[in-house]
């Protein structure tokens, strides 16, 4: 048995050695080519702490001169980026929840909280003595403030304020001026288009998707995109032209806000993340690789082009720079040799203490890790063969150690560990156990290969390890594919003996 099993390695080995030599000529020939630069999105977290109240963002703008303002279920605070604290614009008795903010054309901020309308010029907030009852949503056209709250409407214009009774639905969530003197309103019960003359309503189903909106913005072509459940409704002077559901490839059909890009892609805000359309394709930004929540609430662009996106546990920024291959390459490096490399030189995965922290981190073991650190040595490998960097030979040889180290820790002839983990570790991810009869059956009934192995760690004789025993065929294989290339791009002629000799 032990022949046929060394026998099929060599096998293919020379098979895989054959293929690769066929290749190299072509390898060789090909010409260089010269890749530019790119844009690179990555994700920046700005959480407001540990409050849960403080982290319910409802709303998110970015002023005149880039400072970033957070409304929350707790209140209003504005953004430091260099130390990436926040600070609170309100006092401890006007502190609460916030449900709009806007930046007029002059760059004052208008803030729609609880106890009614505030205004901070120069970042110094002040309440405007309107109202003390809730405000839901500000706007303005033409240099004319609209403020809506739950039972008024309020406009100023220049210094003083008019105030009329609201004959609309009071559940008012986004106000948009219309293209001439009029405005949008988003509602919990339609779309109202407010003009001099007239209110009109959009509310059945052959207007819209659904009467329950959320979000307002025009797209590059002056088009007005209204986001509710179901999906988005598209006008074009008030007749509905076009819809976009999960069919057309929107993710999720709870939308809550919309925004428009500099560049003119439209940005969905909604429960599954931020759907994004240039015209012709979707993409998604969800996770917490994107985003602190998928739960989207409002959506903000400063002059760099970063998306400000307030979420239900947080502020995420989603930010972009130029980047080389080579960069991104070093960067993801840098990661798995921080992160994910272990003695005694094994690449694998990693547990994070906390979901979503990447700062705090402990080593694990795995039944794949010849093979993940077979594959680590073919890119050093690679990496050796094209830029000759030392650095890059070094850690092929100690990628190939650790590999070898796997047979010789057996003590045997020829048998591989799946792993090998340090003897004070006290936790492996399959530590040693027993079967019942019972667990046994459960156990192969749905995996009839499945092997009795209950005492698989083993104490080596120096006792500094435990190595692991069932070792698989497929991972034998990913031994054999580093081996061939190290082999071929790496070692040198004494090194390519001690090559064959493990083999």
């Amino acid at each position: 048995m032990r022949n046929v099993f060394l026998y099929s390695t060599i096998v293919i080995f020379l098979q895989i050695n054959f293929a690769f030599g066929q290749n190299k000529q072509i390898l060789s020939n090909q010409d260089k080519i010269m890749v530019n630069p790119f844009i690179q999105e990555y994700h920046q977290a700005y959480s407001l702490g540990d409050d849960k109240q403080k982290n319910d963002v409802r709303r998110i703008a970015v002023d005149h001169l880039g400072k970033v303002w957070a409304g929350t279920k707790a209140g209003l605070f504005t953004l430091d980026q260099v130390s990436g604290e926040w600070k609170a614009m309100l006092d401890s008795a006007n502190q609460g929840p916030v449900y709009d903010l806007f930046v007029d054309s002059k760059g004052i901020v208008w803030i729609a909280a609880w106890n009614g309308l505030f205004k901070a010029d120069n970042y110094k907030t002040t309440k405007i003595d309107i109202t003390d009852m809730p405000v839901a949503a500000i706007s303005e056209n033409a240099g004319k403030l609209t403020i809506i709250g739950i039972k008024s409407i309020w406009k100023k214009e220049s210094e003083s304020w008019t105030k009329e009774e609201l004959p609309y639905s009071r559940v008012v969530r986004r106000l948009i001026p219309d293209t001439n003197d009029g405005y949008y309103l988003a509602t919990g019960k339609g779309l109202y288009h407010i003009t001099q003359s007239k209110a009109k309503l959009f509310q059945n189903a052959e207007e819209l998707l659904s009467d329950n909106l959320f979000g307002l913005a025009y797209s590059k072509n002056n088009e007005l995109w209204i986001g509710g459940l179901g999906g988005v409704t598209v006008y074009k002077d008030d007749e509905r032209i076009k819809s976009y559901t999960p069919k057309e490839g929107l993710p999720n059909v709870w939308v809550r806000s919309i925004e428009k890009a500099p560049d003119g892609t439209m940005w969905v805000g909604t429960d599954l993340g931020i759907a994004r359309y240039t015209g012709n394709n979707w993409s998604i930004r969800h996770s917490r690789r994107w985003l602190l929540s998928d739960k989207v609430r409002d959506i903000a662009f400063d002059k760099n082009g970063t998306a400000w996106v307030a979420t239900a546990n947080g502020v995420s920024a989603i930010k972009n720079k130029k980047m080389t291959l080579l960069q991104k390459a070093d960067y993801y490096y840098n990661i798995m040799q921080k992160r994910h490399v272990r003695k005694p030189y094994f690449v694998e995965k990693c547990n994070l203490t906390i979901p979503g922290d990447t700062t705090i981190w402990t080593p694990r073991d795995d039944d794949n890790d010849g093979q993940y650190t077979s594959m680590y040595l073919v890119m050093e490998s690679y990496r050796y063969a094209v830029t000759k960097n030392p650095e890059a030979k070094e850690n092929a040889t100690k990628a190939f150690e650790a590999l070898k180290f796997l047979q010789t820790i057996t003590e045997t002839e020829s048998f591989v560990a799946r792993t090998v983990v340090p003897s004070s570790w006290t936790r492996m991810a399959d530590a040693n156990r027993t079967y019942s009869e019972r667990e046994w059956a459960e156990k192969i009934i749905n995996e009839a290969r499945e092997k009795r192995i209950e005492n698989q760690w083993i104490l080596s004789k120096d006792k500094k390890w435990y190595w692991k025993r069932g070792t698989s065929s497929d991972e034998i294989t990913g031994h054999m594919y580093g081996y061939l290339f190290y082999y071929d791009l790496v070692a040198d002629k004494k090194e390519k003996k001690r090559v064959r000799e493990h083999i």
